[in-house]
C-alpha cells in the first residue's frame, strides 16, 4: 500500500483547468481535466508530458480567481499522449 504524502484533504473534483509552463515563451494555454485537489497540491490529467520540478501556472475558473504557481512532484503516463501529473502548490491555493 502507498504512505499517503499529502496531509491535507483531498476534493475529489473532475473540472477543466488551464495551465501554462512558467517561464516559458509561449503563452498558449494547456488545457487539462482535473482529477483531484487540495490546499497544497493537485492531480490532472493532459496530452503533455511535463518533468519533476516544472513550475506550471494553474487557473482553476470559477475556484480561484487568479493563477497558481505550482510544481510537478511526479508523472505517469497512462496511454499515448495521456498523463496523469501530480503538482505541489508554492503555497495554500486559498490565500492571497
Amino acid at each position: 500500500m502507498l504512505e499517503e504524502k499529502r496531509t491535507q484533504n483531498r476534493l475529489q473534483i473532475d473540472v477543466t483547468i488551464f495551465y501554462k509552463v512558467s517561464n516559458h515563451e509561449s503563452v498558449a494555454l494547456n488545457k487539462a481535466t482535473t482529477w483531484d485537489l487540495s490546499k497544497s497540491g493537485i492531480c490532472f490529467y493532459t496530452d503533455t508530458f511535463h518533468e519533476k520540478g516544472t513550475n506550471l501556472q494553474v487557473l482553476l475558473p470559477h475556484i480561484l480567481h487568479s493563477p497558481k504557481t505550482c510544481t510537478v512532484v511526479w508523472h505517469s503516463r497512462i496511454y499515448e499522449d495521456n498523463y496523469k501529473i501530480g503538482a505541489h502548490f508554492l503555497q495554500d491555493i486559498f490565500s492571497r
